[in-house]
């Protein structure tokens, strides 16, 4: 298991891959990302990143346990109260698998307590076990989760979000 912001080393190696255009899936701006964290214990692993104040990004793969919630809700909370601005999450886990009932019901009651924090939530997924839990979370949450079923479209709301925003917008 391991919990910790990514080495500065494998950070530039990622960026200067990604410049090169070496690295298979740059996605979600990924190379602009600053703040990486990760947790992992051999059945899943969950990375996060923001790209700036009020956006950041979660990829989760495997299966969801406690170590990757530990990192989920310290990370939002992180995020939400680094800012008096609402905030936007854009979460890859279409390579999530699953997850632990007590993990999905940890975020989900923090989430509940924190929805006025939020200007968005975005969700992709594959898994059935997974997009169940968040259609009950969802529930849950007023329905405010927008659910991707593929990369291209949560892209794409990124987009939308960074085209509103110039400074977040890429250099041109």
């Amino acid at each position: 298991m391991a919990q910790f912001p990514l080495p500065a080393p494998e950070v530039e190696r990622f960026r200067a891959a990604a410049a090169r255009g070496t690295v298979a899936a740059v996605s979600l701006v990924e190379e602009r990302a600053i703040d990486f964290r990760e947790a992992s214990d051999g059945r899943g692993t969950l990375r996060t990143y923001r790209i700036s104040s009020t956006v950041y990004v979660t990829r989760a793969t495997g299966h969801m346990r406690g170590v990757h919630g530990d990192l989920f809700l310290a990370y939002a909370e992180r995020m939400i109260g680094g800012t008096a601005a609402k905030v936007f999450v854009f979460h890859d886990w279409l390579d999530m698998t699953g997850y632990e009932a007590s993990t999905r019901h940890r975020i989900t009651a923090w989430a509940t307590r924190h929805i006025d924090r939020f200007a968005a939530i975005h969700v992709a997924l594959r898994s059935k076990l997974v997009a169940m839990g968040v259609h009950v979370a969802n529930l849950a949450l007023g329905g405010v989760v927008q659910v991707h079923g593929d990369l291209a479209s949560l892209e794409e709301a990124l987009r939308r979000v960074r085209d509103a925003r110039p400074s977040l917008a890429p250099p041109r």
